[in-house]
C-alpha cells in the first residue's frame, strides 16, 4: 500500500497516497460513497484524543480532507474509482526515503480526471512535518489545499485562528498542533456544525469541525504552497519555532529541495544535470542526507519502483565508510558520483559517506 506511518511518542503521523500501483479509492455495497480524495495525500494526525476520528467520515467535508489539493466541484456519490490495472493513475513517483528518525515523502499527484495535477512533498522530523507543494494547476474549477479539518468539541480548542498560524489544544493531553504557513498563501479558517450519516445507517450524527485551507483560485496555473505542521508539543516551543531555519532549495516541476539546519531533503521528481544545493541526480529518487561534519549520512530511493539503479552526484571527494556491495562511487575533479543497486520495492538504503583523501 501507498501509506506512510511516522511514530513519536506523543502523535503518530500517517500519509494515505495512491500511484499507478496502488488505487485511489473503493466504493463497493453502496458504502464509502464519498470517500473519493481519502488518498489523495490526507494525513491523520493520531494524538492521545481517541473521539478525533469518531465517526468523522460520516460527517467531515469530502471536499476538504487534510493533505489534499482538489477541486470544490460537485461530484457524484462512488464515481472516480481508479483501482484497475487500467483506470489507474499514470504516476509512478509516490513514495519516500528514512533513517528511522526523519523521512522525506513525495506524491506525484493527479486527480480522478487529470484534471487537477501537482507535486506534493511531506519533510517529516520528530519535531514537525513541512508540508510543500509545486505547479498545482486544474481545469476543473477552483481548487483548495486543506490544512485541518477535525471535528472539536468546543471553540476554547481553538487557541490562534490567523491568515498564517492555525493553532488548537488537545483537551485530551493539553498539548497544541499548530499549522503555520511559510510562504506568501493565506489561511481560510471556518467552524462549522456538519450533520451527516453512514452510507445503509440513516441516524443523523452531528458534529462541530474547524477547517482551514489555501485556495488556489479558479483553474490555477503553476500554484504552490508551503507550510509546517507542529503536532502535539508545548505552546512555548510552537510561539519559538523558527521559520528561518527552514530553507526552501528547489520547489518546482523538477525537485522539491528542503534544508533544516544540518540535513538537507529532496524529492528529484526526474532526472537532470540541475543542482539542488550540493546534489544532483540522473534518477528519479528521494534523497534524504545529514551532515555530521566529519561524514554524511545518505538515505536513498527509488518511489516510482521502477529503477534497480539509481545514480546521484555531490560536491566534494568522498568514499564509502563501510564496504557496501550495493554502492560505488566515483571521484572526478570534486564531485563524487554515486551508485546505488538492487534497490527493490521502493526500500531505502543507507549508508556514510566521509572525506576521500586527495
Amino acid at each position: 500500500m501507498d501509506r506512510v506511518v511516522n511514530r513519536t511518542p506523543n502523535y503518530s503521523f500517517v500519509l494515505s497516497l495512491h500511484s499507478s500501483r496502488v488505487g485511489n479509492f473503493e466504493s463497493i455495497l453502496e458504502e464509502n460513497t464519498k470517500g473519493w480524495h481519502a488518498a489523495d495525500g490526507m494525513y491523520y494526525i493520531y494524538t492521545p484524543n481517541l473521539t478525533e476520528y469518531f465517526e468523522y467520515w460520516p460527517t467531515v467535508d469530502p471536499y476538504h480532507l487534510p493533505g489534499t489539493t482538489e477541486s470544490i466541484t460537485q461530484r457524484e456519490n462512488s464515481i472516480g474509482e481508479r483501482r484497475h490495472p487500467k483506470t489507474m493513475v499514470q504516476k509512478d513517483f509516490v513514495g519516500g526515503t528514512t533513517n528511522n528518525i526523519h523521512s522525506m515523502i513525495g506524491m506525484d499527484f493527479s486527480s480522478w480526471n487529470d484534471l487537477t495535477t501537482a507535486k506534493k512533498s511531506w519533510f517529516i522530523t520528530p519535531d514537525f512535518i513541512v508540508s510543500m507543494g509545486s505547479n498545482i494547476s486544474s481545469e476543473d474549477g477552483e481548487i483548495h489545499t486543506t490544512i485541518e479539518n477535525k471535528s472539536i468539541k468546543s471553540d476554547n480548542e481553538i487557541i490562534k485562528n490567523t491568515d498564517d498560524k492555525l493553532v488548537l489544544k488537545n483537551p485530551s493531553s493539553n498539548l497544541y498542533t499548530a499549522f503555520t504557513t511559510l510562504d506568501n498563501n493565506t489561511l481560510t479558517t471556518t467552524t462549522e456544525k456538519r450533520v451527516g450519516s453512514w452510507d445503509k445507517d440513516k441516524t443523523e450524527i452531528s458534529k462541530n469541525f474547524i477547517k482551514s485551507f489555501i485556495n488556489h483560485g479558479s483553474n490555477p496555473k503553476d500554484s504552490s504552497y508551503l507550510y509546517a505542521i507542529i503536532p502535539e508539543n508545548k505552546l512555548d516551543f510552537i510561539e519559538n519555532f523558527n521559520k528561518n531555519d527552514i530553507k526552501i532549495l528547489s520547489q518546482n516541476n523538477f525537485a522539491h529541495g528542503i534544508n533544516f539546519k544540518n540535513i538537507t531533503a529532496i524529492n528529484f521528481w526526474k532526472e537532470s544535470e540541475n543542482k539542488v544545493g550540493i546534489f544532483s541526480s540522473k534518477s528519479p529518487i528521494a534523497l534524504l542526507a545529514i551532515d555530521n561534519k566529519n561524514s554524511i549520512s545518505i538515505s536513498v530511493s527509488d518511489p516510482t519502483h521502477k529503477n534497480s539503479t539509481v545514480i546521484f552526484t555531490i560536491d566534494g571527494k568522498y568514499k564509502l565508510e563501510t564496504i557496501n556491495t550495493n554502492i560505488k562511487t566515483i571521484v572526478s575533479q570534486n564531485t563524487t558520483t554515486i551508485t546505488v543497486s538492487n534497490l527493490k520495492n521502493g526500500a531505502t538504503e543507507n549508508f556514510t559517506l566521509i572525506p576521500k583523501e586527495s
